[in-house]
């Protein structure tokens, strides 16, 4: 990670589910860069850079504060995050990468306050807590002092309402079912088969799709192949809930069918 060409890499917090830079000074007034490279184990990159501008002589947050603050949040914990800023704008915080654009109400003259109730499944260690702030045509940020921590369990496993278990299905198939509201849901599609007297198997698909707003998630029609020659051709889908750290999953859900 780079702040103007000057590698910030060590003093920042890195985890699987997102990077956080604090300057240990505040930054001059004017445009400032940020960069960032990250590459996986057989050594692909990817990058990202964006500007922004410090402006001189206008402090529209004064202050952002949680409320419990030094505290791991259990399923259920309601974090309230609480900016004092110049009256007559609009705020919306985020948490991490995970928890986004949580809207926030004036409450009285200059004081914002947003809330965020803990779900089963969250997990997050020392995450920025940060507040995006607009107000006369100008957007700011600005993080609380204390960072958030998260340990909820893993997530409720989701439910596959389609297909049946044993049933039957055509050429293709459209993989749905209930999951939280909002909830990433990562399935894989499998077939098992013998050849000859040989038991054979492989993927089919896999791929995440998003729960909506009341809790359903379904895939793409997904078309149902396997290599010829094969009988008693099964097919196996398996569907998890993903966590909001990277490596935190559901128990999973199956189901098995045939064409």
């Amino acid at each position: 990670m780079l702040v103007d060409n000057n590698d910030v890499t060590g003093d920042a917090t890195v985890t699987e589910a997102f990077f956080s830079y604090r300057p240990t000074a505040p930054l001059a007034p004017g445009k400032h860069t940020f960069s960032a490279v990250a590459r996986d184990a057989a050594g692909n990159e990817a990058r990202g850079a964006w500007s922004f501008t410090v402006l001189q002589g206008e402090k529209l947050i004064r202050s952002v504060s949680l409320s419990p603050a030094d505290k791991t949040l259990s399923a259920g914990d309601v974090l309230t995050v609480t900016m004092n800023a110049v009256p007559g704008g609009k705020a919306h915080f985020s948490i991490g990468g995970a928890v986004k654009n949580i809207p926030m109400a004036e409450t009285q003259a200059g004081i914002y306050i947003g809330t965020y109730t803990v779900k089963t499944g969250d997990s997050l260690s020392k995450a920025p807590a940060t507040v995006a702030f607009v107000s006369g045509g100008k957007t700011v940020s600005q993080a609380a002092e204390q960072a958030v921590t998260i340990d909820a369990g893993p997530p409720q496993k989701p439910e596959i309402t389609s297909p049946k278990a044993n049933g039957r299905a055509g050429d293709s198939v459209i993989v749905e079912g209930r999951a939280a509201p909002g909830a990433s849901v990562k399935y894989t599609l499998r077939f098992d088969a013998t050849l000859l007297i040989v038991p054979v198997g492989g993927s089919v698909s896999e791929g995440v799709v998003k729960a909506d707003a009341q809790g359903h998630w379904k895939t793409a029609a997904i078309p149902l192949s396997a290599p010829p020659g094969l009988s008693r051709v099964t097919y196996t889908v398996e569907a998890v809930t993903v966590g909001t750290a990277a490596n935190e999953t559901s128990e999973a859900t199956t189901v098995q069918f045939t064409r």
